[in-house]
């Protein structure tokens, strides 16, 4: 159901994908796409045809060897500020007296029961 079906015509502009996820067969495809060995799409916001016809227009408009597309203006923003070698969660996370004070502010200075630890919480990747 829904499904596109066998015709000799095709339509003038590709079809919108209004779908959260894709069907995969089995894991060992799914492992596949992540590795990068096969082609397809698992998730919208990761990619979908759409994402990926546009991008290739944009390459071919902007004589550019790849065009991106995101799911998001805060993703867009990210990944240019990442390329650029900016990353502001460990300045962020670093900032260990901003988040000491903060902690104090919002909590009573007695029931810090581990005051002498002044760092943030770690994040582990």
């Amino acid at each position: 159901m829904g499904h596109p079906h066998p015709s000799v015509t095709s339509p003038s502009a590709p079809p919108i994908y209004q779908t959260t996820a894709f069907d995969v067969p089995d894991l060992d495809v799914l492992q596949a796409l992540y590795e990068g060995k096969a082609t397809g799409d698992v998730y919208t916001r990761d990619s979908n045809p759409n994402h990926t016809a546009l991008a290739e227009s944009i390459a071919i408009m902007e004589d550019a060897e790849a065009g991106a597309v995101f799911a998001s203006g805060m993703g867009a923003a990210g990944s240019i500020l990442s390329a650029a070698g900016f990353h502001p969660m460990p300045l962020i996370l670093h900032k260990q007296n901003r988040w000491h004070d903060r902690h104090h502010r919002s909590a009573n200075e007695k029931s810090c029961l581990d005051c002498g630890d002044r760092s943030p919480p770690r994040f582990h990747s």
